[in-house]
């Protein structure tokens, strides 16, 4: 579990004003879903983000998706439907950015080593919102932030339904946005420092920066560090996906049935209730589009390797990071959780199956 996950919990657990989003419980009603690390440490940071989150339709008016009031420096939400994607690269970052409803200024003077490490926003076609929350390679820094349509934000009083709990938050304008911080959840020297930086940015600045730090591969899954190391790995040719231990276990059942394994990062969530005054996402329905992450020639292709290599398929203590950079060849990355133990990297024909240690 990454090293930061109490501390992330801790702020969580303490700036939250509704219950926490439980991708677990989210993820054992909707059934056959696999627990991943990665997922467990997002639980709470994901619920801080979630608690002062997106944006209503124009004009102040009520609309499904997400509510949300503002009065002055307290804020209220009511969420019907959301879409979350954790682990984004730049281009589902873009996506988002291009679909909005107003000039996005993402956050900027975050602390060094800051990387956007889930997105939430809502409606999925337009949003009037967008939700970020950050974690730092270098540090212990969480923080979210949500950033608004300014016409989407309801200030009457008498729309707010009743019994609607209210939280306290920090919050500001840039150009046609509104910021939202929970309170509690960063220290108010770097909100300071996060407020003066973008407002003296451009959204051009602030998305090309943001990208700089997203990975360049598809992270289904693990360990914050393994994620980093993989990223580095890399080869700039194909795409490349990461699993986390959790999907070694089912490689040799997924292969011996032709399957695929698909990405599960984007999640959509409808018919939220509202339970004593704030959304339960545990009792939301759960749809995952069924976007294919490695092909099931890919994965006949690892579980080739994984014979070949004699690991341990129920406790491999490691991380695949899987390539294609043509129709010939995978290339694929055994990558130990322990960092000192040393990286191992196969080559295996995409027709044969055959297996080659490569230096």
């Amino acid at each position: 579990m990454p090293s930061d996950f109490s501390d992330a919990a801790r702020h969580a657990r303490a700036a939250i004003p509704v219950p926490e989003l439980s991708m677990n419980a989210i993820r054992s009603r909707a059934g056959g879903a696999r627990r991943r690390e990665r997922t467990r440490a997002l639980v709470a940071c994901a619920a801080l983000v979630c608690a002062i989150g997106a944006g209503a339709g124009l004009g102040a008016k009520l609309y499904g998706g997400v509510n949300v009031w503002l009065f002055g420096d307290k804020a209220a939400i009511v969420v019907s439907s959301l879409v979350t994607t954790s682990s984004p690269t730049a281009s589902q970052l873009r996506e988002v950015i291009d679909r909005a409803t107003f000039p996005v200024v993402l956050p900027a003077g975050l602390p060094p080593g800051a990387q956007a490490i889930r997105i939430l926003y809502a409606p999925p076609d337009r949003p009037t919102s967008i939700t970020i929350q950050y974690r730092s390679r270098r540090s212990s820094f969480t923080g979210g932030f949500t950033l608004m349509d300014s016409r989407a934000v309801n200030t009457d009083a008498a729309l707010l339904p009743p019994g609607t709990r209210v939280g306290s938050v920090y919050q500001w304008t840039v150009g046609k946005e509104t910021v939202i911080v929970a309170l509690g959840s960063m220290s108010a020297g770097e909100v300071d420092r996060a407020r003066a930086a973008m407002l003296a940015a451009s959204p051009r600045a602030t998305l090309e920066r943001t990208e700089a730090a997203l990975p360049r591969i598809a992270v289904l899954g693990g360990f914050f560090e393994i994620a980093d190391r993989a990223d580095r790995l890399a080869p700039a040719q194909g795409e490349s996906v990461l699993l986390d231990r959790s999907y070694v276990r089912w490689i040799s059942t997924l292969a011996k049935t032709n399957a695929p394994i698909y990405d599960r990062r984007t999640i959509y969530l409808s018919n939220i209730p509202m339970v004593r005054g704030v959304p339960d996402y545990s009792k939301a329905t759960v749809h995952w589009p069924k976007t294919v992450a490695v092909s099931p020639a890919g994965v006949k292709a690892i579980d080739a390797m994984l014979a070949a290599s004699g690991t341990d398929r129920n406790d491999c203590r490691c991380e695949l990071l899987v390539n294609r950079p043509g129709a010939k060849t995978y290339r694929i990355w055994r990558i130990p959780i322990a960092a000192a133990e040393p990286v191992r990297k196969y080559a295996v024909d995409a027709r044969t199956l055959a297996v080659t240690a490569v230096p």
